[in-house]
């Protein structure tokens, strides 16, 4: 995994980017090994760092401060995520075939069958139409979240995906703004870079500011609207 992120430009792709990788090349990386074994928690551990790490700062190793929590991150779209699987939740997913002899393996799949087992019905699994699958049995064992409203508008096949990521980390309040800057000495002050008057928030950068204003009556004027109101720039209100 460390080699792939190292290798081929990964770095220098962008936050949508390391997200595509991370689905389709790590955790497919991962998958073939736990479908095959009970992966060692040290090692998930070490997984899901080096995804965590690579996601925020494009390399395996931490060095930044991750903007969304990793909770939030490995939630499905629907629930406001990045839809990034648990390492650790899908290896209880996976089938096992057990050995003969009482080896490590086996107690640790005791322990996954201990927890799958409220997931069976008078015998049959019953959370999936074909029978049991290791994305129902992730499914089931992932805690429910309350969906995400605004999930339908970021991801759908309009959008960039680099909108839709940026969109993403404004929901969450995610996003490096200067009100955050400002707070860990990071700049000189927390005021807005467009119309510096107010302080700079994702609320006011979005959907305060007289510049955000402006583009969105543009936009709705665009579409044969109109926003109630006028505005009028912060510098000419200076002058």
């Amino acid at each position: 995994m460390v080699s792939r992120i190292r290798g081929l430009g990964a770095s220098k792709l962008s936050y949508a980017g390391r997200v595509t990788l991370i689905n389709s090349v790590l955790n497919t990386l991962y998958n073939y090994w736990a479908q095959m074994f009970v992966i060692p928690q040290s090692v998930i551990k070490r997984i899901e760092a080096i995804c965590r790490n690579y996601l925020w700062d494009g390399s395996p190793d931490f060095h930044r401060v991750p903007l969304v929590a990793w909770d939030k991150v490995t939630a499905s779209k629907k629930d406001g995520g990045l839809g990034i699987k648990k390492a650790d939740i899908w290896n209880l997913a996976t089938e096992y075939t057990p050995p003969a002899d009482n080896t490590w393996v086996w107690n640790n799949i005791c322990k996954v069958r201990d927890k799958l087992k409220y997931g069976f019905v008078n015998g049959s699994w019953d959370h999936h139409p074909k029978g049991y699958t290791i994305r129902s049995g992730y499914d089931w064992l992932c805690p429910e979240q309350a969906a995400a409203v605004w999930s339908p508008v970021v991801w759908n096949n309009w959008n960039v995906p680099k909108h839709s990521m940026i969109t993403w980390l404004m929901m969450h309040n995610g996003m490096n703004v200067k009100e955050k800057l400002f707070k860990i000495a990071c700049c000189n002050n927390d005021l807005c870079t467009m119309c510096e008057v107010h302080t700079e928030t994702v609320e006011h950068v979005f959907s305060e500011c007289v510049y955000s204003y402006r583009i969105k009556a543009q936009l709705i004027q665009w579409f044969g609207g109109s926003l109630p109101g006028t505005i009028t720039l912060a510098t000419e209100h200076r002058k």
